[in-house]
């Protein structure tokens, strides 16, 4: 199943995930999607003995005004139940972190699908793909082999950055570029763009991979790092002594009759 959707992306571009805009080949954006993707950013709480799966998923609904759903359908097919026992206590980390940890351990995963929080397999997930097109063009160099820019007659190295993408973010999704998961570059007016077919988790960390690459990119070489603070002493401790600084038993002179 192939979902073409602007909603997942947009609100990355909203928080600073990306730094440029976003197109898809349908521009649907959802309110309900968009603060979907807000409550995963917000930071939630847990705390559950033996719990099962739906009532917790009852709660995580109310403590975050969001509307989960569980894909019962897909559970079914791999022998989990939507009573199937949780346990798990965590507080002060993201709804996005808390779900990936509890999920994890009874193999299934989310995803955003029909303005809803989906709780469902892994296989499923990976069958919702997500097709985004993501501009490029501040991080494309030039080499002597590659695709020709029409911007200006040289040719864009897409190689390194995608081979990036798919040895890191997209190492196990990425099996071949005509594939069901897909990522093309293009140049559209001219602006060097990829097109990406990939799951909404995938989605969100080559997003979050163009955010950090960008921040590099943005950076001053020049500016002056930090200076260390020196390590704090315990009081009453001995203080750590410094090569060098340890006092000459001979005192100042030279023992061998130099100066």
């Amino acid at each position: 199943m192939y979902r073409i959707s602007l909603s997942a992306v947009v609100f990355l571009a909203t928080v600073g995930l990306l730094a440029g805009p976003v197109w898809s080949a349908e521009v649907r954006t959802s309110k309900a999607e968009l603060k979907i993707e807000q409550a995963l950013s917000s930071p939630t709480q847990m705390e559950f003995i033996e719990t099962p799966l739906q009532d917790v998923v009852d709660y995580l609904k109310d403590y975050h005004a969001i509307e989960i759903q569980v894909d019962r359908g897909s559970l079914d097919d791999i022998g989990v139940g939507a009573d199937t026992p949780i346990t798990k206590n965590l507080k002060g980390i993201t709804l996005r972190s808390a779900l990936n940890l509890m999920l994890r351990e009874i193999d299934l995963t989310f995803t955003i699908a029909d303005e809803v929080l989906l709780i469902t397999t892994p296989e499923e997930a990976a069958c919702r793909l997500i097709t985004c097109v993501y501009p490029v063009d501040d991080l494309i160099g030039r080499s002597e082999s590659g695709r020709l820019d029409e911007a200006d007659g040289e040719l864009a190295d897409y190689d390194s950055l995608i081979e990036l993408m798919t040895s890191t973010v997209w190492a196990n999704c990425h099996d071949k570029a005509d594939g069901p998961s897909a990522i093309c570059p293009i140049t559209v007016n001219k602006t060097e763009t990829l097109v990406i077919t990939q799951t909404y988790d995938v989605h969100h960390r080559i997003a979050q991979l163009l955010k950090d690459l960008r921040l590099i990119a943005n950076a001053d070489p020049l500016a002056k790092p930090t200076p260390e603070k020196p390590p704090r002493r315990i009081p009453g401790s001995t203080p750590e002594k410094t090569p060098g600084t340890e006092p000459d038993p001979f005192g100042s002179a030279d023992p061998f009759g130099g100066p």
